[in-house]
């Protein structure tokens, strides 16, 4: 995955995962980890000026990583507040207030996406604070609060924008504890009612993919840890209409979920998922759910999954 569109125009190349033309660093989070989309970077971890020491620069200073667990307060205890940072061209970034995102709202996930299919990278970010946030990028030179387009607010622990009814508009997938939703992208730029898919338990996560090859966006769901296990993970399969059912996948009690990532790790154009488990302070397994195809006949198939490489 790559791409020359960045922020402000700089022709800097995209790497996701590797590099990176700006950085949003959040500051309302209370766990420490890193979440890339597109030009965009987020990370957990001190955002305030001098409060930097829990947060690297690695990959020649053009990759953001996370802090170290420590969370996001400040030495008086309160949250910093969010900051956008730009990628100057040097291999540095710098603070930049003017682009309109350092805001005193939290954040549990930030992910790019580009809602009006325009080409300039939007940014949908889960407040701690009103809820869900969308800013819309005018064309580089800063961002517009968008948020009410999306309807009545939600508590999003994290959120994604895919197609999934391929109307050619993205739509809103959005999670919280207890629910996965999605809210379609109406044709005047707005987007509908929620609509529950599935119930789940200590949601953290979800990731988009495709396990079947059909064409249609899966979600996988990951759930973090109740009492003394974590709980169980889900696959959404999809269908053309947008409709979502669960398949049977491997699944481990051991630490808490945290992340997943779609990858194709058989090079078949199926979606594997990296699991992360090694929630803070519970140790787990990083596990790699795999599509096995038993029907190999083109937007067809139908698959089982087997654990993978697990560590």
């Amino acid at each position: 995955m790559g791409s020359n569109r960045s922020v402000r125009g700089l022709t800097l190349p995209l790497l996701v995962l590797a590099v990176v033309p700006s950085a949003l660093v959040s500051a309302g989070a209370t766990r420490a980890d890193a979440a890339t989309c597109g030009s965009l970077n987020r990370a957990t971890g001190p955002a305030a000026a001098g409060e930097l020491s829990n947060a690297a620069f690695v990959s020649a200073g053009e990759s953001w990583a996370a802090g170290n667990g420590t969370g996001s307060l400040r030495p008086d205890g309160l949250p910093s507040i969010d900051r956008f940072y730009i990628n100057t061209g040097d291999g540095s970034f710098s603070d930049d207030p003017a682009m309109g995102l350092d805001l005193n709202v939290g954040s549990l996930c930030a992910h790019t996406v580009d809602h009006n299919s325009d080409g300039w990278p939007d940014l949908l970010v889960c407040g701690e604070t009103g809820g869900l946030h969308h800013f819309e990028n005018d064309q580089g030179q800063g961002f517009t609060d968008v948020s009410s387009i999306l309807g009545a607010q939600v508590n999003a622990v994290d959120a994604a924008m895919v197609d999934v009814n391929h109307d050619g508009r993205a739509d809103l997938i959005t999670l919280t504890g207890t629910k996965v939703a999605e809210r379609l992208h109406l044709v005047n730029g707005t987007f509908g009612k929620f609509k529950n898919i599935f119930t789940v338990k200590k949601g953290r996560t979800p990731a988009v993919g495709d396990v079947n090859g059909d064409n249609n966006p899966d979600i996988y769901v990951v759930c973090g840890r109740i009492g003394s296990s974590n709980a169980p993970d889900y696959l959404l399969t999809g269908t053309a209409t947008g409709a979502f059912a669960p398949t049977t996948i491997p699944q481990t009690t051991a630490g808490g979920g945290n992340r997943a990532y779609p990858v194709d790790h058989a090079h078949d154009g199926l979606s594997s998922f990296l699991i992360l488990n090694g929630q803070v302070p519970d140790p787990g397994p990083i596990q790699l759910p795999t599509p096995q195809p038993t029907s190999m006949r083109a937007l067809t198939r139908t698959v089982s999954f087997h654990s993978g490489a697990v560590r």
